[in-house]
């Protein structure tokens, strides 16, 4: 059955059936390689998968490693039952809170607020104190009232003692090199009032100025500034505003009445 049979030369026969049976080693191993191609593309697509499954999952919040100074490190893990996902939305506010710019170096302004726990005392950070006078230029002789605001910059309540010993409000020169006077220097009723401070509340308060120098205890002679350009400042504890000018200038001279004659 191998000879082959035919009006043709056998080589003729012979080289159809090489070709043939090369045609279908060829059918062959184009199947293999496309199963071989197949099934490896399915095999790296579930590798990717599963490596991409096996990273950490961040549920907000920083590390306890990388909690903020002052922070509490099991806040944004601990709390039982609900406690997980609350801990996660305050570490949520406190990297977004880090992620901030630079805390002004006045002090004033909106601050940069740190990871606080709900009701415990307010740092420097979370405090916002901005100072402002109720006119930009004074007479000499006039008594400026000078106003400042103090608001909770943070996302959670916090305690602070905000009574009169600590809310002052301060008279400087122009350049900021001296104070000229300051409400705790002759007038100082100190008090103590913690109060909780909802995120965004404000407190004011505000304080006139006799327009005349002061000092500590009070133990220096008071005088009229001299007309010019100062500053005020206010203070809430340690956390001072940004200043603002303010302008003190002679009265204008009343106008001359001339006298006729007949």
């Amino acid at each position: 059955m191998l000879e082959p049979n035919g009006p043709l030369p056998p080589e003729i026969y012979w080289r159809r059936r090489v070709l043939a049976a090369v045609l279908a080693l060829f059918a062959v191993v184009v199947v293999v390689l496309l199963i071989v191609f197949v099934g490896g593309g399915k095999d790296s697509s579930q590798n990717a998968a599963s490596a991409s499954s096996s990273a950490p999952v961040t549920t907000g919040g920083l590390p306890p490693s990388q909690a903020p100074d002052g922070a509490d490190p099991s806040a944004a893990n601990n709390g039982g039952g609900g406690g997980g996902a609350a801990g996660g939305a305050s570490g949520g506010a406190s990297a977004s809170g880090s992620a901030s710019s630079a805390a002004n170096p006045s002090g004033g302004g909106v601050p940069t607020p740190g990871a606080v726990v709900a009701g415990a005392p307010c740092p420097d950070a979370n405090i916002s104190v901005v100072v402002g006078a109720d006119k930009a230029t004074y007479t000499l002789g006039e008594q400026p009232t000078f106003e400042a605001t103090v608001t909770n910059a943070g996302s959670v309540p916090c305690s602070r003692d905000i009574g009169t010993g600590q809310q002052q409000l301060i008279v400087l020169t122009l350049d900021g090199s001296k104070q000229l006077w300051s409400n705790f220097d002759c007038t100082f009723q100190p008090e103590i009032k913690n109060e909780v401070l909802q995120p965004g509340q404000q407190l004011r308060y505000k304080l006139q100025w006799a327009g005349t120098t002061s000092a500590p205890g009070c133990q220096a002679q008071r005088v009229p500034v001299a007309p010019g350009a100062y500053q005020v400042v206010a203070q809430l504890g340690a956390k001072r505003s940004a200043p603002v000018t303010f302008n003190v200038v002679r009265a204008a001279p009343a106008p001359a009445t001339g006298t006729g004659g007949n």
